[in-house]
């Protein structure tokens, strides 16, 4: 089981980022939330 990290362990993680994978990353997070709200939106029209 994976144990609990603690923001500063996932803040030096994200420092090791590159810029270009961080903006991926920010890019997924958008596509995902952006998908789910389309996805929300569509239910809603029925």
């Amino acid at each position: 089981m994976q144990e609990k990290r603690s923001p500063e362990d996932i803040e030096k993680e994200s420092s090791e980022y590159t810029p270009w994978q961080k903006s991926i990353l920010t890019f997924l997070r958008w596509g995902a939330w952006a998908t789910s709200f389309m996805a929300i939106a569509h239910m809603m029209e029925f």
